[in-house]
């Protein structure tokens, strides 16, 4: 049972994982299929965001300064974190083989919903969130900030949504606790449009510790 943070948007859970590419050879249609993906990263195509009216204040009476890295050694991540705006309503895309951190929401480190983006795949091959889909609850995602402080996060629920339904007021905002959501593509690929489906990874702020 996913935890509270998340249950708000359990009842958009699909019932398999995301697929796979199309059973045909490493030919020009998959090529095709990687560099549109590089141009439709979900989270940048149909979607409005709503931007924070107020953000809680971190414990300690000062924001943490923005993320600066991102690091998930269990699937293969630990890239530069680029602070993203949002065009005509929807996340800038980062640039391929960077994370984007969307600055109109929190940072890490303090209370509310932190999101940072990636891509799925790419016209090269498999791209920087890759293996994001595929994270199992309690893996360790962690966050270094341009102050130098490590935000230690552990993985705690998946969902899966299509674009055009997407739960914009359960992903980003406020809230009491501090959350890490990543985003990526997911679900059925149609070539020129991108893929129909985000996946969305929680994770909960917990203590840093020696032992990770």
């Amino acid at each position: 049972m996913l935890p509270a943070l998340v249950a708000g948007i359990a009842v958009l859970l699909l019932t398999r994982d995301v697929a796979s590419p199309s059973q045909t050879s490493e030919s020009a249609v998959a090529l095709a299929r990687r560099a549109d993906a590089a141009r439709h990263l979900g989270v940048s195509a149909s979607m409005s965001l709503k931007k924070t009216s107020s953000l809680a204040v971190a414990d300690g009476g000062s924001r943490p300064a923005p993320p600066l890295r991102i690091s998930i050694p269990s699937a293969g991540v630990n890239t530069a974190v680029k602070a993203v705006g949002t065009d005509r309503g929807a996340i800038r895309v980062p640039s391929i083989g960077l994370a984007g951190w969307w600055k109109g929401g929190p940072r890490p480190g303090e209370r509310g919903r932190a999101v940072i983006i990636g891509h799925l795949d790419t016209a090269r091959g498999p791209g920087l969130f890759a293996k994001v889909p595929a994270l199992k609850p309690r893996t360790v995602i962690d966050v270094t900030d341009r102050g130098g402080k490590l935000h230690s996060y552990r993985v705690v629920g998946r969902a899966q949504v299509q674009k055009n339904r997407f739960p914009t007021d359960q992903v980003y905002g406020g809230g009491s606790a501090k959350v890490l959501v990543l985003i990526t593509c997911g679900g059925p690929y149609v070539q020129g449009e991108g893929y129909r489906d985000n996946v969305l990874v929680y994770a909960r702020e917990s203590p840093v510790s020696s032992n990770g």
